[in-house]
């Protein structure tokens, strides 16, 4: 049986917006912009590509499978779900990319902004994750963990 998707975040689960404690974190510049990240976070997403097709749900695009990956010991390549610009008023930009890129997979989307009907999707889908994220300390070990539950049901 394949392997479940893991939607991941840029901003947010991955580039913090705030940094815990500066021993924690590492900072690198991706075309001009700034990037704090978790110096654990290589090893957390080690664990999930283990167990997960990782596909990136980020305005990043194409720049987070070759720029973004590397840095944080994921492979380039990896491939993205392609968004449209913001549409209309109350429905999240991302929500008709990532209904047409996981279909029906199995699936756990790692987002640090997660609107009502985003919700809504992913509770009357079925064996849909949605772990919203904390952007001030992004992926952790606790939500790690509950990735992980979720996948050993597949």
């Amino acid at each position: 049986m394949p392997r479940p998707f893991l939607a991941l975040d840029v901003d947010g689960p991955i580039a913090l917006m705030g940094a815990p404690d500066a021993d924690e974190v590492f900072e690198v510049t991706v075309d001009e912009i700034p990037l704090l990240i978790s110096r654990r976070l290589p090893e957390r997403l080690q664990r999930l590509s283990a167990v997960f097709q990782i596909v990136w749900a980020s305005s990043w695009g194409r720049r987070a499978s070759t720029q973004i990956a590397p840095l944080v010991g994921l492979p380039a390549g990896l491939p993205y779900v392609p968004f449209r610009s913001a549409g209309r008023a109350g429905v999240s930009y991302k929500l008709s990319g990532l209904k047409r890129w996981l279909k029906s997979a199995p699936s756990a989307i790692v987002d640090d902004e997660v609107g009502a009907d985003m919700w809504q999707w992913a509770e009357a889908r079925p064996h849909t994750l949605m772990l919203p994220i904390d952007p001030r300390f992004g992926l952790l070990d606790e939500h790690v963990e509950r990735l992980l539950e979720f996948a050993r049901a597949f």
